[in-house]
């Protein structure tokens, strides 16, 4: 696995500001070098029997414009390193997001969605941190060092060894805790996960659990979950407090070693005190360096759970089109979870009704029609031309689905209508509103159309979604209609709006469900049982119904 998938953090636009925080770095590297010079001065000055008061207070004035100076020059550090990391993150977020919408639905579909949404969320974290307060930092703090290092030298060269020597003793004690603080963050990043992806669930299927009494066993689930996690924040903390406290003490040596350097190698007091003064600009980088190891420690699990999204296969790029009309459905020799070698024909213009036992695959039938299923043999074509090379957009134009696995949004009941086609017309979604009667719905909503929807159609009964999903499906006038137990557990008027509208279809329907009124009103029967699908026709013929 490498990190070829991930975005360059020298990329354009970054790169000018990585080069503004080492000019940053020099210009705080020089100021405390002009700070140094001037205490070192007003340092002999002092210790002249009638010391100089102008010449003295000049040399203090420049050290405090000098601080200014530094101040400013770190806020504007912390600016630039925060925009490179934002950038970095964003073209990041939008690169899992783009693989995740070209992974397969059925790959999607297994993973755990707390999970997916922790790198959305705290891996994204990790990574912005690590740009902007780990390596921004290090961008800074290396020019920072190198220059000052430079200057201990030019005046006395003990000062420069001893300094150096504290904070080479440092580094390695970072780099000796850096270790278990990854493994650490490593199980606590993965116990977050799991906590998440449980939380998740449970939120999202409330009513189930108190259906089911399952409250308190449930509530004992997350105690011990959050208990593991409690215990992997407290490792890991203490192997972050190791960190800080090696970050402290480095610091302090790199002083306390300069200072007995300059008394063994006999350097002037002066000196010394210039030396001193421009250490205390490097403290901070010098403490700051503990922090970049734990970001960095915390980025590295991060990147590798990137990385394993990132390296899931894609869906080949389509490169086919649709026909201008049609509605035929093909397939050949399909095979598929439970199914097996199924081929079957739907001409244009025909009700499928498919009917079998539950988990037969009937709703595997629907996903592969649609599009959101590859098979795992054989081939699905919509008039001719395989689905898989269709792009997505050409092929959602021209296939609605309405089913429990195509839920509403959250979001307003417009925006929930227009999902598929948002240009559509005022003629059009006028002609959907009377079509599936959902003026009615909205006559019962308080703000009508801007009625807000809550995730998966919270806020409206079971008729009001369907006859909404309905909507969202016919719009735009597609070719193929999926309705995958669309009518299960409605009343007789929801009822009674899908079966006209399928009535009134122009394209090929196909049509999931128990109901013995959709199997006497179809053209056509798939039977789907043992892995296979068998074709008949219907009890009563169509010519005798409405249709």
């Amino acid at each position: 696995m490498t990190d070829r998938q991930l975005p360059r953090v020298l990329a354009p636009g970054r790169t000018s500001a990585m080069l503004a925080l080492v000019g940053d770095g020099l210009g705080q590297a020089a100021l405390a070098v002009v700070s140094g010079l001037a205490v070192g001065r007003a340092f002999t000055a002092l210790q002249r029997p009638a010391p100089p008061v102008g010449e003295v207070m000049l040399l203090a004035a420049a050290v405090a414009l000098a601080g200014l100076a530094v101040a400013g020059l770190r806020a504007a550090e912390k600016v630039l390193a925060e925009r490179v990391g934002q950038s970095y993150v964003h073209d990041l977020r939008l690169r899992l997001f783009d693989h995740v919408l070209a992974s397969p639905p059925r790959e999607v579909a297994r993973r755990s969605t707390g999970g997916t949404a922790l790198r959305f969320t705290s891996d994204l974290t990790a990574f912005r941190r690590w740009v902007s307060l780990g390596l921004a930092r290090l961008v800074v703090a290396v020019p920072l060092l190198a220059a000052v290092l430079g200057f201990l030298a030019w005046m006395a060269w003990p000062l420069a060894v001893g300094t150096a020597a504290g904070v080479t003793i440092g580094v390695a004690a970072y780099a000796a805790i850096s270790v278990p603080l990854r493994r650490s963050s490593r199980n606590a990043r993965r116990q977050r996960g799991r906590m998440a992806a449980d939380v998740t669930e449970r939120i999202a299927h409330l009513p189930t659990i108190a259906a089911n009494g399952a409250q308190r066993r449930e509530r004992h689930r997350i105690e011990r979950r959050s208990s593991r996690l409690q215990r992997a924040e407290v490792i890991r903390s203490r192997h972050v407090g190791a960190l800080w406290a090696a970050a402290e003490g480095a610091a302090g040596l790199a002083i306390a070693s300069c200072v007995v350097a300059a008394a063994l190698g006999e350097v002037p007091a002066a000196t010394v005190a210039s030396a001193l003064v421009v250490l205390t600009v490097i403290l901070v980088p010098l403490r700051d360096l503990g922090r970049v190891h734990e970001y960095r420690a915390t980025y590295r699990v991060a990147r590798d759970r990137v990385n394993e999204i990132l390296s899931r296969p894609t869906q080949p790029a389509p490169s086919g089109h649709l026909p201008g009309e049609g509605g035929q459905l093909r397939l050949d020799g399909v095979s598929a979870g439970c199914l097996h070698d199924v081929s079957v024909t739907a001409e244009p213009g025909q009700v499928i009704a498919v009917h079998g036992p539950n988990a037969a695959g009937k709703s595997t039938l629907v996903q592969l029609l649609c599009g959101l299923l590859p098979p795992d043999r054989g081939t699905v074509r919509l008039d001719g031309v395989e689905v898989s090379s269709v792009p997505p957009r050409e092929l959602r134009a021209a296939v609605g689905v309405v089913g429990p696995d195509y839920p509403l949004l959250r979001g307003s009941v417009d925006r929930n209508l227009r999902y598929r086609v948002p240009d559509a017309s005022p003629v059009e979604v006028a002609r959907i509103r009377r079509l599936v009667r959902l003026d009615d719905v909205l006559a019962e909503l308080d703000q009508r159309e801007h009625t807000r929807v809550g995730e998966q159609g919270a806020g409206l009964s079971s008729g009001q979604r369907v006859r909404l999903a309905l909507g969202r499906a016919l719009l735009g006038r597609p070719r193929l209609l999926l309705l995958d137990e669309a009518d299960a557990h409605l009343d007789a008027d929801t009822v009674a709006v899908l079966r006209e509208a399928v009535d009134t279809f122009d394209g090929t329907v196909v049509y999931v469900s128990h109901s013995q009124q959709s199997h006497d009103a179809a053209d056509v029967v798939w039977r789907v049982a043992n892995g296979t699908v068998t074709v008949s026709a219907p009890r009563v013929p169509p010519a005798a119904l409405s249709r």
